[in-house]
């Protein structure tokens, strides 16, 4: 509703302004009608949001009341359940994975076996 008072109260200020001002100065009559219009607006506005804060004032004054008169003793500690207890579970390690036997890859190049140096 603020962008509609916005916009529709400074065009009634310009209507107002052209009806009621003279013929010889209409142009300062409509603008002075559109910022009269414009003003009413934002104080209306204004008036809409000073009431909302007064209200969260309110709410915040009687909560910080009712925290300042809340008991201060502790809750009684919930009373166990008649089922049985089991202890937990402990886990088991895990084995270690089994290996298979260590493969030896063929280096065709290792096989060639370096011979002295011709002199």
């Amino acid at each position: 509703m603020q962008p509609i008072m916005r916009i529709f109260l400074p065009v009634i200020g310009i209507f107002v302004a052209a009806s009621i001002g003279s013929p010889a100065n209409r142009a300062f009559d409509l603008v002075l009608g559109a910022a009269v219009g414009f003003a009413i607006a934002e104080l209306g506005i204004l008036r809409m949001r000073l009431n909302e804060i007064a209200k969260d004032i309110a709410r915040l004054t009687t909560e910080l009341r009712r925290r300042q008169t809340a008991p201060t003793t502790p809750a009684a500690p919930p009373e166990p359940s008649h089922q049985s207890i089991k202890p937990p579970e402990l886990r088991k390690e895990p084995q270690p994975a089994k290996t298979s036997p260590e493969v030896i890859p063929h280096r065709p190049w290792q096989d060639i076996e370096p011979r002295g140096i011709p002199s």
